[in-house]
């Protein structure tokens, strides 16, 4: 678990010196115990003005409402937004009652078991009172935003994706995780072999460059919370 919180707490550091550097804006979803752990951390996040949002990990909702509340305990921040695992049994109706106004969770795919056919489904909506605000997708290629989609595919060519879903949607939600900008290639982390492909240093350097590149191209960047509400 330290090594692990470690891995994390450096590239959360690495990728608040690229956002800051490039003066992009960003929000950071948080797992609330991680948040206790590294509470300094989760300050200085605040403190640099970025957005901070729930990520919850747990199979039901009972732990739910404390989990909230420690990050809002930890952040100094009341907590609109969450993300959970695709295994969390989450409903709209839980969000209401913990005052919850966005979901951020869907990825905006259905794959078929042979076909591979990727169906495009993304614009945000709303429902029994909460924004749904799917992960972004090509609409030329239909590969959504993963964190995956950047670490694996050329530069020029995610630019590309970007490009295109910007001029058809207005705005693109892209997402990426902090151990990606750490070298985690030990057997260890039980990562597969195509998820150790651009790592570390490696991922420093694209996502500068990323970012450079929208800024030269005037793209305007905002917190979720900023641009939806």
């Amino acid at each position: 678990m330290k090594e692990l919180d470690e891995i994390s707490v450096k590239g959360t550091q690495s990728l608040l010196r690229i956002l800051e550097n490039a003066e992009i804006q960003a929000t950071f979803f948080i797992e609330s115990h991680f948040a206790e752990r590294n509470p300094e951390l989760v300050k200085s996040i605040v403190a640099k003005n970025f957005g901070i949002a729930h990520w919850y990990t747990e199979e039901n909702i009972d732990q739910l409402a404390e989990s909230k509340k420690i990050l809002e305990e930890v952040s100094g921040k009341k907590i609109f937004g969450i993300r959970y695992a695709p295994h969390c049994d989450v409903s709209a109706q839980d969000l209401k009652n913990l005052d919850y106004v966005y979901d951020a969770s869907f990825e905006p795919r259905d794959i078929s078991q042979y076909l591979k056919k990727i169906t495009r489904k993304t614009i945000q909506y709303v429902k029994d009172d909460i924004l749904y605000l799917p992960v972004s997708q090509s609409p030329m290629t239909r590969l959504p935003f993963s964190d995956f989609s950047f670490q694996f595919l050329p530069l020029r060519y995610y630019e590309g994706m970007v490009l295109e879903t910007v001029n058809q949607d207005e705005y693109t939600l892209l997402y990426y995780y902090p151990w990606q900008f750490m070298n985690v290639t030990s057997p260890d982390y039980g990562l597969a072999f195509y998820r150790k492909y651009n790592l570390g240093d490696k991922m420093y350097h694209k996502f500068s460059e990323f970012l450079k590149w929208i800024n030269e191209n005037d793209f305007a960047t905002a917190t979720l919370r900023e641009y939806f509400f």
